[in-house]
């Protein structure tokens, strides 16, 4: 059951982008924008799906401390990669960068066009959180048709992102926007 509702909201999100318009950050309100929320992820071991009061989703994707551990100290990078011509654009967030109120922020990651079905959004170091962005890339496009500003909302918790934090150490993301 739980596959089924996951693919029923992965389908919503891309084929009706504007339910998620009330969702959208305050700097893409009034863009043409597709939103992918952070439950529909795919994630390996580690990788958890927890629901998230801060979230307005209500639910993320996230990686536990063990995992988180591995990008803290170079940073935590964020992008989209394709199978055949690697990476395609990347931002790395430095833990100085990081506010240090426990809440989801908009990071820019770049801009970026899909060169095939086969890219995906990464995210963290580990490269554990993916996403498939088969559904958005459009064959036989002119390539500004898919060319994209993205954007992931993300949290960090825990004393290895935030002074003082009592807080578990975790990577939360809320969503990934691609605006045309």
């Amino acid at each position: 059951m739980k596959i089924k509702s996951l693919a029923i909201l992965i389908v919503t999100a891309l084929v009706i982008p504007s339910l998620f318009a009330a969702k959208l950050p305050e700097e893409l309100k009034g863009k043409k924008v597709t939103t992918l929320p952070g439950a529909a992820f795919n994630g390996y071991k580690g990788v958890e799906k927890p629901k998230d009061a801060d979230s307005s989703f209500g639910q993320v994707v996230a990686l536990s401390a063990k995992v988180s551990a591995l990008s803290r100290n170079n940073g935590t990078n964020f992008g989209i990669y394709d199978k055949d011509k690697k990476i395609l654009c990347i931002r790395t967030i430095k833990t100085a960068e990081i506010p240090q109120d426990e809440k989801y922020h908009l990071y820019k990651i770049g801009k970026c066009t899909l060169v095939s079905p086969n890219s995906y959004f990464f995210g963290t170091s580990s490269w554990m959180l993916q996403y498939t962005l088969k559904k958005v890339f459009k064959a036989n496009a002119a390539p500004e048709d898919n060319t994209y500003e993205v954007y992931v909302s993300t949290k960090f918790t825990g004393p290895d992102y935030v002074k003082n934090s009592t807080k578990e150490n975790k990577v939360s993301i809320e969503a990934v926007y691609l605006v045309k």
